[in-house]
């Protein structure tokens, strides 16, 4: 197969690596060129995106990996991006497109567990839930949206994330991630199987002083006053349509 991956950073590069041994791999970046060897390269800034009409022919399967650099950049990276593909595949049909999209879409559920159905965070997380429609409205072709937990691995150890805790205090909450090689290996079984919509694809979900505790040993200072998230809120990610619906299966993988 042909494949496009739109967006070659953490998550893209690790698809692509796995996947160019099996298939004709293209990445695409705004800036510099992907380092990883056994791939084609293509530039794609914003800028560029009229470009898109002329790759669409030329692949079987596109993988949307594209991540922000700053909030300014949501609009141009999600919702464009997706539209300028809507357009160009509308007279299409029979192409693969997988989306890896977040679990921040959820509305805040005070620490409950939440599956697929659960509401939407219509006000912060709009322009994520219009791209996802967006993609879902290509019904001539398979669509699969992965909405990934906060990714982690060795360049992004969870010790690294949690480290600030050390000097202040933490706002207790649920906390959900994924490894990245096991995101990677959802996108992976999502190509080679006739899976379609959406599925959470969380492998740690804990209360984040557990997590602090693992990870260092020791308890931290607990905040004190009203619970305010700004990002991903206090939630169970249920991932378990992937497991019955999709015939999905983990990896193991000790967290870092």
């Amino acid at each position: 197969m042909k494949v496009l991956v739109i967006g070659c950073g953490y998550l893209g590069h690790t698809v692509a690596d796995i996947l160019k041994n099996k298939n004709s791999v293209t990445v695409t970046r705004t800036q510099t060129p992907c380092p990883l060897q056994g791939v084609h390269f293509e530039l794609l800034r914003p800028s560029l995106f009229s470009k898109i009409s002329h790759l669409v022919n030329q692949f079987d399967v596109f993988i949307i990996t594209a991540a922000p650099s700053s909030s300014l950049d949501y609009p141009s990276t999600y919702l464009i991006l997706a539209r300028k593909l809507q357009k160009a595949l509308k007279d299409l049909s029979g192409k693969t497109l997988i989306y890896t999209s977040s679990t921040g879409v959820y509305a805040e559920m005070n620490g409950h567990l939440i599956n697929e159905t659960a509401p939407l965070d219509l006000e912060r997380s709009h322009i994520l839930i219009n791209t996802e429609k967006t993609y879902l409205s290509l019904v001539s072709h398979r669509i699969v949206i992965a909405r990934l937990s906060g990714l982690t691995g060795s360049l992004r150890p969870l010790s690294k994330m949690y480290e600030r805790y050390l000097h202040q205090a933490m706002p207790k909450r649920m906390a959900n991630f994924i490894d990245v090689k096991n995101a990677a290996h959802f996108i992976q079984y999502a190509l080679y199987h006739p899976i379609r919509g959406v599925f959470n694809c969380s492998t740690l979900t804990d209360l984040n002083v557990n997590i602090f505790q693992k990870i260092y040993k020791k308890s931290p200072q607990i905040a004190d006053g009203p619970k305010k998230f700004v990002h991903g809120g206090s939630k169970q990610i249920d991932s378990r349509k992937v497991l019955s619906d999709a015939g999905f299966r983990w990896l193991a993988i000790k967290p870092e």
